[in-house]
């Protein structure tokens, strides 16, 4: 059931959002639903509600650091690896995320194409499984370093530049259209009737203190 009053999706439309976005077979479903319940279970992402007799409830800040979480999936990152970064990264995260909606918004207000509205933006994420077993005094890829960084095409292209051997445990991924097919997804699957998305999306911005 999708509650639009109070912006947020139930467990069912979040499995189906994520399995359609990440072209999980039927056969399969299942399986990733499972995934999707350990991650809830273990209070990711942070304040969602868990517990018996609990309806789990998702607003769209919850849903986009699952979209997240299961694209570093896709990269290899473990689990748990996924959660930390994201965790620790969100933040900034959040903040490309909202910045992606609000030019998609405008550009379909102005009935023009998204490309002309939205920004590239990529994220650099550490995508080392075995970081863990690395030596600590190697001479790239430092602690201090294994988080996701936000960054423009220029700021990448430079980073590319510059790191060389350390760029073996990165992974770049292009935030804008990562979001776009995102937004779209929620609204071929969960979203589908007009008007639905952007009062959604709403509940990410954050209210005036």
């Amino acid at each position: 059931m999708v509650d639009i009053l109070f912006k947020t999706l139930g467990t069912r439309e979040v499995d189906r959002f994520l399995a359609g976005f990440h072209d999980i077979a039927d056969a399969h479903r299942s399986a990733y639903a499972g995934r999707l319940k350990h991650l809830t279970r273990g209070g990711f992402p942070p304040g969602v509600s868990v517990g018996p007799g609990v309806a789990v409830r998702f607003d769209a800040d919850m849903l986009f650091q699952m979209l997240v979480v299961t694209q570093l999936w896709q990269h290899g990152v473990s689990p748990a690896r996924a959660v930390a970064l994201v965790t620790e990264a969100w933040p900034r995260l959040r903040g490309d995320v909202l910045r992606v909606w609000l030019s998609v918004e405008a550009s379909n207000r102005d009935g023009k194409p998204a490309k002309s509205y939205v920004d590239p933006i990529y994220w650099r994420v550490p995508v080392e499984a075995l970081r863990h077993m690395a030596r600590p005094d190697r001479p790239y890829s430092l602690d201090s370093d294994d988080r996701i960084d936000t960054m423009t095409t220029e700021e990448a292209h430079a980073d590319l530049d510059a790191r060389g051997y350390g760029l073996r445990g990165s992974s770049f991924i292009k935030v804008d259209q990562l979001i776009q097919d995102g937004l779209r997804q929620l609204g071929d699957t969960v979203l589908p009737h007009p008007g639905e998305v952007s009062p959604f999306m709403h509940g990410m911005i954050p209210l005036p203190k």
